[in-house]
């Protein structure tokens, strides 16, 4: 193909990726901003304390989804439907136990869950709120994990307006009820957990519903249950987890570091700094996604000029628009901390302001990380694929931060920089 064409097909793409990610983040983003001003940094702190179990959800379904796309499009391209329809069945089984068997050890073991991910007794004001949140957060674990599932059924049978339906209906009841706790009912954090679950299972009854009314392909059975496809599975798989694995074990590592090492407050900056790195990602993902993708294909078709085009396309598309959001955040870096940061949080603002301004050069190398990781992939190069996490995110990563703290911690932030 030639490389003009792939370019514009490319950003075609890239724009409707990057575009539903963001809409999917987007209630993180106001749900971190209401927390903040309503509660103070304690609370943002607490909810950032407890990002590493909601990771471990994602890290279950991404494993899932992305380990069988591969099977379940040969199965539909071969006209097999009732192999497809088992697979799907067996991995929507082991999925929806997984999420009710993380509702239960979250349930069983909260207080020793919150204490291990560093929220001691010694605050007792992370540690009560923290507390507080996962109790109205522990029903969105059974179903949190099958919920992309659910997803990829809907993009695979062309249900996409249900799809953004369901997810504008979660993100419009999830602000409306985050707001109503924190400034009409004075719930808590506990009122904050169950407005952050209530609106999950809105969306999911949106999906359920409309499935009923207007009947899929796929026939979710129960006793459709096989493990013979679950090998190249968890091939794939595997690579997706491995990497959402380790930087659950960052976050965690760096909440627990902050909380011991520096201060409270840090953890609090960190919350907000990974709450906007959300859009970053957002970004970074898309990308990644969109060069796996075209890569996968050229590769299918022995197209090499191809392959090094859409990695060059990538690369350019990543610099440039990573750039441009890069350098507005810069810009606007004090108004952006202040949506966030209200009276209770003053004593922390400066060094909010100072420490965005460090972690944004992560994110132009963060982007390109990313994409390589998906090109290493899809070019079959396994080896390297499973090390870049490891590094990025452990073997580089923890040692940096530790020099950084120790040396100055007001300039630990530039951990994430020089680890990438």
């Amino acid at each position: 193909m030639p490389e003009e064409a792939i370019k514009g097909l490319f950003r075609k793409t890239i724009s409707a990726l990057i575009l539903m990610n963001m809409v999917s983040v987007l209630g993180l983003i106001v749900d971190s901003v209401i927390i903040s001003r309503a509660f103070g940094p304690d609370a943002m702190s607490a909810f950032q304390f407890l990002s590493p179990l909601t990771m471990i959800a994602v890290m279950i379904s991404l494993f899932v989804v992305t380990g069988i796309q591969g099977v379940y499009a040969r199965y539909l391209g071969l006209g097999k439907l009732a192999r497809a329809n088992t697979l799907l069945s067996t991995v929507m089984t082991l999925t929806l136990g997984s999420g009710l068997a993380l509702m239960a050890i979250y349930g069983v073991f909260d207080e020793e869950i919150i204490n291990a991910l560093g929220a001691t007794p010694d605050n007792p004001a992370i540690h009560t709120a923290a507390m507080d949140c996962l109790k109205g957060l522990l029903p969105s674990f059974a179903v949190l994990a099958a919920a992309p599932l659910f997803s990829y059924v809907l993009v695979m049978e062309s249900r996409r307006k249900i799809l953004l339906f369901s997810v504008g209906i979660r993100l419009v009841t999830n602000v409306v009820a985050v707001l109503f706790v924190a400034f009409v009912t004075g719930g808590g954090m506990f009122g904050i957990g169950l407005a952050t679950t209530i609106p999950l299972y809105l969306s999911m009854a949106v999906i359920i519903l409309d499935c009923m009314k207007n009947p899929l392909v796929f026939r979710y059975r129960v006793r459709d249950f096989s493990l013979s496809d679950m090998g190249e599975v968890c091939k794939v798989g595997s690579l997706a987890a491995e990497d959402r694995f380790f930087k659950t074990a960052q976050m965690t590592f760096v909440n627990a570091f902050l909380l011991s090492a520096v201060s409270a407050g840090a953890v609090a900056i960190y919350a907000l700094l990974s709450s906007l790195n959300n859009i970053f990602m957002s970004i970074a993902t898309g990308l990644s996604e969109a060069c796996f993708s075209f890569v996968s294909v050229f590769m299918g078709d022995r197209d090499g000029k191809s392959v090094v085009a859409t990695l060059k396309a990538s690369l350019k598309e990543t610099l440039r628009l990573e750039t441009i959001l890069g350098v507005i955040v810069l810009i606007t870096a004090p108004f952006l901390i202040g949506a966030f940061i209200g009276e209770s949080g003053e004593s922390i603002r400066n060094d909010a302001v100072f420490a965005l301004k460090l972690f944004v050069p992560h994110v132009f190398l963060y982007g390109v990380v990313r994409v390589g990781h998906k090109y290493l992939q899809a070019v079959g190069a396994q080896t390297m694929a499973y090390l870049i996490p490891v590094l990025e995110n452990g073997v580089f990563f923890m040692p940096v931060l530790s020099f950084w703290a120790k040396a100055d911690a007001s300039t630990l932030w530039l951990s994430f920089f020089v680890a990438e």
